[in-house]
């Protein structure tokens, strides 16, 4: 029997009564006195999944902090993103009015994550794929500048493709007090080695490396690259996005609204499809099973959909930008890609 739909005044009630800001005292008071072994790590999941709490698996679910206290690990199994997937399972599952209730405040929650946050963590970064997992991320090189703030140059495909990222952090030893890594328009198709970066003043940096395409040459020194903050940090529009990723992506870095559905490219995580006045059921379907693979996967990783297929779906709650239709072509020209 199809759930009748649940008003307006049914989700905010429900989500007055669920607070997520702490854990139930018992549950947080175990998890904080000693770290869980690894039997009861595996345990974890088979409480969620036979769990009829839903105030505890609405906490887990829609807070990704919450998990990871869970968690303790990022890099086992299991995972954060484990945890809160299996949460959010449970509360469909469960079939109440109540649970509906949650899967709806999850739902509203995750439909304002942003796609361009002002700090994140400098180590660990999520691949969208829940079986690719975590990466540990390691620097190009490492700079102080002049004005004592640390700069970091890393190889990462954030949006498309493998790019050369800059990030920066004032506490270098708080390791989610980093800026979000921006993209440095040189395409490179391979690991960066025996990087430097110098100073030219406390706005130009001069990034020098070498790469190795086959290991049985020796690696190559590359043309020198001009950093230049100011250039780097530029967002002509100021929708979140820099002049460089959007010209990277396809959107236009002159309208904050490249799709002009009413909603900015740094929070639309379809910016190139506008959004339907109203979402059909299969629509519906497909952004919940969207959310379940990759919404709480923390990764921030661009999503191509290459080739149209049916449906297309304008969705919503994923950390990085879904492009369809679309691919993404190495720009060095700062030309806006079309197709």
């Amino acid at each position: 029997m199809k759930p009748k739909p649940l008003s307006a005044a049914t989700v905010v009630a429900w989500a007055a009564v669920c607070t997520f800001s702490s854990l139930p005292s018992a549950r947080l008071t175990a998890v904080q006195q000693r770290p869980l072994t690894p039997t009861e790590r595996r345990e974890l999941l088979g409480q969620i999944s036979a769990s009829h709490d839903i105030q505890w698996l609405l906490q887990i679910a829609i807070s990704a902090d919450v998990a990871a206290t869970w968690a303790q690990s990022p890099l086992d199994r299991p995972r954060p993103r484990d945890l809160r997937e299996a949460a959010y399972l449970r509360l469909g599952a469960i079939g109440t009015r109540e649970s509906l209730a949650a899967i709806t405040v999850v739902e509203t929650s995750m439909a304002s994550t942003t796609l361009t946050p002002a700090l994140v963590n400098v180590d660990v970064w999520s691949m969208a794929p829940s079986h690719y997992g975590e990466s540990k991320i390691q620097p190009v090189v490492e700079s102080v500048a002049p004005d004592g703030t640390t700069y970091r140059v890393v190889y990462w495909h954030l949006l498309g493709g493998y790019d050369l990222l800059l990030t920066s952090s004032r506490t270098p030893s708080d390791r989610n007090s980093w800026t979000r890594p921006l993209r440095i328009e040189r395409n490179i198709d391979w690991w960066p080695t025996a990087a430097t970066m110098t100073w030219k003043d406390v706005q130009t940096a001069a990034l020098r490396y070498f790469l190795q395409r086959r290991y049985d040459i020796a690696a190559e020194p590359q043309p020198e690259v001009i950093i230049s903050l100011p250039e780097l940090r530029r967002d002509s529009d100021g929708d979140g996005w820099t002049d460089a990723e959007e010209r990277r992506l396809g959107l236009d870095p002159y309208r904050a609204d490249s799709d002009g559905d009413g909603i900015p490219d740094g929070r639309d995580t379809c910016p190139l499809l506008p959004k339907p006045a109203q979402a059909d059921d299969v629509a519906a379907a497909v952004q919940r099973v969207f959310l379940l693979r990759f919404g709480f996967s923390g990764s921030r990783d661009a999503i191509l959909v290459r080739r149209a297929a049916a449906p297309i779906v304008h969705l919503f709650g994923y950390g990085g930008p879904v492009i369809f239709g679309r691919d993404i072509l190495p720009i060095t020209t700062g030309a806006v890609a079309r197709t």
